[in-house]
This record gives C-alpha cells, structure tokens and sequence, in this order.
C-alpha cells in the first residue's frame, strides 16, 4: 500500500486509507483495492469483538446493530458486509466516506443485512459540492446491497439528536 496509509512524508500512520498521492479523483477511484484490505481488516476485527459478545450474552447475529460515523461507518459496513452466513440485522451508517466504500462494488454476494445512511440536507449538500450526485444508499443499491436512506432536514456536519433519533426509530423497526 506504499503512500496510500499515511499523510505527507511522515511516519505515523493510519487505521483507514486515505490516498493523499495524489489527491485526484482518479487516486481515489485507483485506491479501492488498498481501501478495502485495511477496511476487510478492520472489519474482521469488529466481527470478532462481536462474536465474543454474542457468545457471552447469547445474542444472535440477528439482533446485532452495528453503527458509525464517517469512517467508522465504513468500517462497519464492512463487517457487515463480510457476515455472509448469519448475518446482523441491520447497520446504521451516519455519513459514510464514499470513497472508502468502493471496493464493495466488486464484492458479490451481499448479505442481507439492512444498511441505513442518515444524513441531514448540510451532508448531503456537501456531498453534492464534492461531485455526489446520487445519495450513497443509491450507490450501495447498485452494488447489491439492502440499503435505504433518510436525509433528515436539520442538524449539521456531526451526528446529533435528530440522527440518533432516527437510528433509535430505525433500530426499533427491525428489532421491534
């Protein structure tokens, strides 16, 4: 992975890819192989906090919700993504980098766990501004996935009351 895991010349480095060399939406676009090892990593590190917690309290995958903000939703959505057999119920995700989704384009088959994004109208016009035109669950529709969006008409750039109000709604409607 080279550059594509850390900022700049430095030496520390990060859990998530963010191909900064350069910064070009074709980098991006070329970067999907790279994204997807250090998410399928992450990922598969979820899965097995998960399973402990499934073991010691007796829960099924199925009444599992996972859930995260920006990066940490495309990790989730990569854990989710990889329960092929016994998969969760559902995952929320509030605001999920784009480009750290695309290599699930190539992924097949899909689980069919439920996959909620929750924006606001300030997300999704910043997402706009960034050359997105279609809302993200359209995109993850297309790859094949059981995904569903909901753009709330308040609130900013942070999850706040509005979306974790959704997320209660949308937990209670799955796991009732």
């Amino acid at each position: 992975m080279g550059k594509a895991v850390s900022y700049g010349a430095g030496p520390q480095r990060y859990w998530f890819v963010f191909p900064m060399h350069p910064s070009t939406p074709e980098a991006f676009a070329a970067a999907t192989e790279a994204m997807g090892a250090v998410l399928v990593t992450s990922g598969g590190y979820v899965n097995s906090f998960a399973g402990q917690v499934m073991a010691r309290f007796h829960i099924s995958a199925s009444r599992i919700v996972l859930c995260g903000h920006q990066h940490g939703s495309c990790v989730a959505l990569a854990a989710a993504m990889m329960r092929r057999n016994d998969p969760y119920a559902l995952t929320v995700l509030f605001d999920p980098w784009p480009s750290e989704t695309l290599y699930l384009q190539h992924e097949q088959p899909l689980p069919p766990t439920k996959v909620v994004c929750i924006d606001n109208l300030w997300v999704r016009e910043r997402q706009r501004q960034r050359g997105m035109d279609s809302a993200l669950y359209q995109v993850f529709r297309r790859y094949g996935m059981n995904a569903e969006g909901v753009t709330l008409p308040e609130g900013q750039g942070r999850p706040d009351e509005y979306m974790f109000r959704e997320a209660i709604r949308q937990i209670r409607a799955v796991l009732g």
